[in-house]
């Protein structure tokens, strides 16, 4: 069965592990769905040795086509020639007959690749921009912008930011959506909402109310996930980025 991998990390510094000679194999067909837990998950070839470049990311489901046992190891087919232990993630057998939102039949991205280095991850359903950065091939999910910042699926529930040499593709997505009110994460960055995130830049941040009121909540809630992901949290940092976009935002009031 051909199953698509919808996102893998790739993970630096593992080292190569290649088990002992292959034997004892035997395949049997599965339908369920492999949910990984808090950590990354490691990948494996059909022939048991350890994919070096690509784990899966953490909390994030993957649709199972095989199960494999190799020398006594259970595993499963997560695409096409890659496995992971059964042992490293939780089995569902009657989940496999739901659509996630990663399917290529919901996204129309199938074949789509996204190169990210150092790239900062947007949880789409908290709006928290993850500590860790990844580096590695993606399969893209869906790829959606508000006709000026793209932001593209890299997991059930992880976005990247597309542009620069951050985040890459082997092709223009196929299906790119539009909304324009669109930012992973509800209406929220890192806890905060866009109510908070006004009030605090105009008190203690002494940005201008006027200029502000100007600033869509989207572009706010951006300026400040872009700052969250330099390790930028204080809101001075947020004041001088959306002074670039709208001058005297904070300046008219301030002195650089």
């Amino acid at each position: 069965m051909n199953k698509k991998l919808i996102g893998s990390l790739a993970m630096a510094g593992f080292a190569a592990i290649s088990l002992s000679a292959v034997s004892n194999l035997t395949n049997v067909s599965a339908a369920g769905v492999a949910t990984t837990g808090s950590s990354i998950v490691r990948i494996y070839n059909p022939q048991g040795s350890l994919v070096t470049n690509r784990a899966l990311m953490p909390n994030t489901p993957w649709r199972v086509g095989k199960t494999k046992t190799i020398n006594g190891v259970s595993m499963y087919q997560v695409a096409t020639s890659e496995y992971v232990k059964a042992s490293e993630v939780t089995y569902d057998a009657n989940a496999g007959s739901s659509n996630s939102s990663n399917t290529s039949s919901s996204t129309s991205n199938r074949g789509v690749v996204i190169y990210a280095n150092n790239a900062v991850v947007w949880d789409d359903r908290t709006g928290v921009v993850e500590p860790q950065t990844i580096t590695g091939e993606f399969q893209m999910g869906k790829a959606i912008t508000d006709g000026q910042y793209t932001f593209y699926q890299v997991s059930n529930h992880g976005w990247v930011e597309a542009g620069g040499d951050i985040v890459k593709t082997n092709m223009a997505p196929k299906n790119l959506q539009t909304d324009a009110n669109f930012v992973p994460g509800n209406g929220y960055v890192n806890g905060m909402s866009i109510k908070e995130l006004r009030d605090m830049l105009i008190d203690p941040y002494n940005c201008d109310p006027t200029i502000l009121a100007s600033i869509p909540d989207h572009n706010l809630l951006l300026s400040y996930g872009r700052a969250v992901g330099l390790k930028m949290t204080n809101l001075y940092y947020v004041s001088t980025i959306l002074e670039n976009d709208y001058p005297g935002v904070w300046t008219s009031r301030n002195s650089l």
